[in-house]
């Protein structure tokens, strides 16, 4: 009963041909490494798509005094949205 409403409502909001984007922001502090992030390769099987992805370092954005935190920005842009 969940899933049905959340893909009608999915199905309200977007609409065929629509262009759907997906940010995710990684918060690392400047000494550390970046970890290997998965959350691509879990839930997008399709590995074309998989690899479309760009990646922005840029500093921390909601802090100005915080330099020694970096955001990581990884964009994935998944073109025109197919209904199944």
């Amino acid at each position: 009963m969940f899933y049905d409403r959340a893909i009608k409502l999915f199905r309200t909001i977007f609409h065929t041909g629509d262009d759907l984007v997906v940010v995710i922001n990684v918060y690392q502090e400047k000494k550390k490494q970046l970890k290997k992030t998965n959350i691509y390769n879990k839930y997008v099987t399709n590995r074309a798509v998989r690899f479309t992805f760009s990646h922005y370092q840029m500093p921390f954005m909601f802090d100005e005094t915080e330099e020694e935190i970096l955001t990581h920005q990884f964009v994935m842009l998944l073109l025109h949205l197919r209904r199944n």
